[in-house]
């Protein structure tokens, strides 16, 4: 039997083979009549805003609009020369202290739930749009530091002024010291203030004045001046304030300024150089060094973390004392704690991250 004969007889029987179809077949001349429109009552809706299935529209839709108005303040202080701003005048602008609403405040004005980062997020937001305004004041441009001041009000607390001057504020007594408590790790330091009070000068005797002018020789020429001899290489003499009665009688030396701490000068307790420069820091920042006499009791932690602690609490002392230089110490982050803390220790592991040594057997 020959094959070949058969192959184009069985492709000719699978063309002409029907299909079995359940939609009945329509004559073209008939489509005329169908309805070619689809029922709207089965599409979805269009969504309102392009960030509709992120599942989180109204967040980024209060985001994209910040950024918007944000953008915007560029464009009107560029137009106006002043934006960029240089870095170096921008460290001179005066502070514009400001605080946000926290997570659950912000979310409710905004009507949704925000979580931390978020929350940080549209913050960093509005604290670059509170630069711009600081920006408009220096430079004159009071329309758009009204604009931008009447769009950040509502996300500001309403008792900022409560909210930066929180906390407990040491307050001199009779005496004038001042009482701060400081702390820094593990540690903690309660510190003591009080002012140096200078010796009053001794009052000059009326002989001594009367006798003052009448400094002539027997000849009746002035007598001649003392000079500096500018070739000696020894110091030359410095008057010295005569020391008090009580304690000239006992040879005591006059009161200096001092740091005590638990009943030790500073050297002694901290040997270390680098923390004795921690703890006299404050004082260098206000300009006040050798101004104040210091007492302070220190437990708990290392060396590190108690000059941190004592600084801390001079810092608080300072701001009492002089309240014009708590800016300056607010902005070297002197006032706050230091929050950084020593890392725990993880099971299996030497310390919080070194591990032991590996050993094949």
């Amino acid at each position: 039997m020959n094959f070949l004969r058969l192959r184009p007889l069985a492709q000719s029987a699978l063309r002409s083979r029907p299909y079995n179809t359940s939609v009945p077949f329509i004559p073209p001349s008939s489509l005329d009549a169908v309805d070619h429109s689809y029922p709207t009552a089965s599409l979805r809706p269009k969504p309102e805003s392009p960030t509709f299935y992120t599942g989180r529209s109204e967040y980024y839709d209060t985001i994209q609009t910040l950024e918007i108005a944000l953008k915007e303040a560029q464009m009107r202080l560029r137009a106006a020369h002043l934006f960029p701003f240089p870095e170096a005048a921008r460290a001179h602008l005066p502070p514009a202290f400001v605080t946000w609403k926290n997570k659950g405040e912000l979310g409710a004005t905004l009507g949704l739930s925000l979580t931390t980062a978020r929350h940080r997020k549209a913050t960093a937001i509005l604290a670059q749009m509170n630069e711009l305004r600081r920006i408009a004041l220096a430079g004159g441009e009071d329309g758009i530091a009204q604009d931008l001041r009447g769009f950040l009000s509502k996300f500001e607390r309403p008792n900022t002024m409560l909210q930066l001057s929180r906390g407990k504020r040491a307050v001199a007594d009779e005496y004038g010291r001042t009482y701060a408590l400081g702390r820094r790790k593990e540690s903690s330091a309660r510190v003591w203030m009080i002012p140096v009070k200078t010796a009053p000068a001794p009052p000059v005797a009326a002989a001594d004045s009367q006798q003052a002018p009448q400094n002539v020789s027997e000849q009746g020429a002035p007598a001649q001046e003392h000079k500096l001899d500018l070739t000696s290489t020894s110091p030359a003499p410095s008057p010295s304030p005569a020391p008090p009665a009580h304690l000239a009688s006992s040879g005591e030396s006059l009161p200096t300024t001092a740091i005590l701490v638990n009943n030790l000068p500073l050297a002694t307790y901290f040997p270390n150089a680098v923390d004795r420069q921690r703890v006299v820091r404050p004082f260098k920042l206000a300009g006040v060094f050798g101004a104040f006499n210091v007492f302070a009791i220190v437990r708990g932690g290392g060396t590190t973390g108690q000059a941190g602690a004592v600084a801390h609490g001079i810092a608080k002392n300072i701001a009492a004392h002089v309240p014009e230089m708590e800016i300056v110490l607010r902005r070297a982050k002197v006032l706050k704690r230091d929050p950084r803390m020593v890392e725990r220790k993880k099971p299996g592991l030497a310390k919080a991250r070194k591990r032991y040594a590996w050993v094949k057997r």
